[in-house]
């Protein structure tokens, strides 16, 4: 087993890495929607974010 701080680095690191996915796909996806003046990807965006809830 890895030394007890080896190990609590790599969780951090990956909460750190979740926290700026966390923060920036809301960002992203409203940029794209926001963009996006006919409404092609919300139907796509929202089926895809769907999938994704559902399978957690």
């Amino acid at each position: 087993m890895e030394p007890p701080h080896l190990l609590r680095k790599g969780k951090s690191k990956l909460q750190g890495q979740q926290l700026i996915l966390g923060h920036l796909m809301p960002a992203i996806l409203k940029a794209i929607l926001s963009l996006d003046h006919k409404n092609l990807l919300k139907g796509t965006v929202s089926l895809i974010w769907r999938e994704k809830n559902r399978s957690y």
